[in-house]
């Protein structure tokens, strides 16, 4: 029975080097993820106000009929061509920048510096296009155990969430723009949403079905002029489940 234990005991040692292994490698990716959007906030973002807190979010002020920040498009492009937009949401982790590829996969696994990473990018669908003109747009980004990137989708599942950040912002380098959000919810992978719709009245199919899937109970009215962005992350449920926040884009004059 020794040699039973010795294996067993040899056996779980390896488990536990495995998991720490893999566990400090999330780490580093962590840490190289946050240090290379702080290094483009650095070279392109300012913060009228006082730079909004890291830390949990809190109940907000009303949405800035302005955009809360400023930025350099031309610095993001230098440090980036792929960069079409920056999101924001004040005291979220919302703060990054958003890109596009020719395909859906690079960004899911690379920084805009072009470095291998789990934590990927914010990107736009390769399908859209980049001065987010379309009636649907969609932004995907990883769910990330560290709360950066989409991590904050799911908790849109509750209603104070919704009314404590009702609104993100979307600044592009033809112009800035309000997300007003209307909708969030647990769908699949093969959602009709995915599909891109390109017309305005499968816009207006989306935005219905969205409304009544909703989580939360939005106070915006969607116009028929109205574009549509989608922001889409692992919801965890399932292998094949996406929550997905649906909001409606509104130039900011």
């Amino acid at each position: 029975m020794k040699w039973l234990r010795r294996g067993l005991a040899a056996g779980c040692a390896v488990l536990l080097a495995v998991s720490l292994y893999q566990l400090g490698a999330y780490r580093h990716a962590a840490q190289r993820s946050r240090a290379s959007v702080d290094a483009l906030i650095d070279r392109a973002v300012t913060y009228p106000a006082p730079q909004p807190s890291r830390d949990p979010p809190q109940q907000d002020a009303a949405p800035a009929q302005t955009a809360p920040i400023a930025v350099d498009h031309a610095a993001l492009q230098a440090a980036c061509p792929d960069i079409v937009a920056w999101l924001y949401c004040p005291n979220t982790a919302i703060d990054q920048p958003v890109a596009q590829h020719a395909d859906n996969d690079y960004y899911l696994h690379h920084l805009t510096d072009g470095r291998e990473n789990a934590a990927g990018t914010l990107f736009l669908d390769c399908r859209n296009a980049a001065d987010l003109t379309d009636w649907v747009q969609i932004i995907y980004g990883h769910n990330m155990k560290d709360g950066s990137r989409f991590a904050i989708l799911p908790r849109y599942s509750e209603q104070a969430f919704y009314e404590a950040h009702p609104v993100w912002y979307l600044l592009t380098p033809a112009c800035d723009l309000r997300v007003e959000l209307v909708a969030g919810f647990v769908t699949t992978s093969d959602a009709a949403l995915y599909t891109l719709p390109h017309s305005r009245a499968s816009k207006e199919a989306l935005l219905e079905s969205a409304l009544a899937q909703s989580d939360f109970r939005s106070a915006v009215t969607p116009t028929d002029q109205d574009r549509v962005v989608v922001f889409s992350t692992c919801s965890y449920a399932s292998d094949t489940a996406r929550y997905v926040l649906v909001g409606v884009l509104r130039t900011i004059e």
